[in-house]
């Protein structure tokens, strides 16, 4: 059962029997009756005993995905019958899937003072096998990346200069300044940003940290 913060992708589910993939002599359910995000079904003679069964598949993070505190849970469990035909089930397994988020303030110094400034405009990338990943995203929250960079999302400041990129998991990332505000000098270097993070191993709460430049 997979909390609403992840998204389920039914294509994505293989079966394998003693390292063997399988892809009859069982049944896909989703949201199934008893609540849950999806069910494998085995059908009778599909199993011997002392078979090794391995199921995979995946999940992507959506909109309402919880950012750092408990992460995303996925719970998984085993119903199968005994040699006496009765029910049993196996205790649960959890996993957690955790996401980050960074905050970003354009801003310039009149005196002492840190003044907010407007429209300027950013472009959030990393670099996977050498190569420019940019971020696009819907309302702040990351939902793909592209390697052309005219399909990035543009991040522009406010009038309080600030804004907030999320979805985004631990690693390495580069802001570039693609548009300065009026009368200021755009940025002459990206500024890399650094995720880190740790798991409270009692309270399942991640905690990030976000270093920039």
């Amino acid at each position: 059962t997979m909390s609403e913060g992840l998204t389920f992708q039914p294509d994505s589910v293989k079966v394998s029997v003693n390292g063997e993939e399988i892809t009859s002599g069982y049944t896909l359910v989703t949201n199934s009756e008893d609540g849950c995000t999806f069910e494998i079904k085995f059908a009778d003679g599909t199993l011997k005993p002392n078979d090794v069964v391995t199921v995979t598949y995946a999940a992507v993070l959506n909109d309402k995905a919880v950012i750092a505190d408990a992460g995303n849970p996925n719970r998984t469990h085993l119903s199968y019958k005994d040699t006496n035909g009765a029910t049993r089930e196996t205790i649960p397994s959890e996993t957690r899937t955790y996401t980050w988020k960074i905050d970003v303030f354009k801003y310039t110094m009149k005196g002492e003072t840190e003044t907010p400034l407007a429209d300027a405009e950013f472009v959030l990338y990393k670099e996977v096998n050498g190569e420019k990943q940019y971020a696009q995203a819907a309302d702040g929250k990351i939902t793909g990346w592209t390697s052309d960079k005219n399909a990035a999302t543009i991040f522009k400041t406010p009038a309080n200069g600030t804004f907030t990129i999320s979805g985004l998991d631990s690693g390495a990332y580069y802001l570039e300044e693609t548009t300065a505000p009026a009368g200021y000098n755009i940025l002459k270097d990206p500024i890399k940003i650094e995720i880190t993070y740790s798991i409270d191993s009692n309270t399942n709460v991640g905690t990030a940290t976000v270093k920039y430049g």
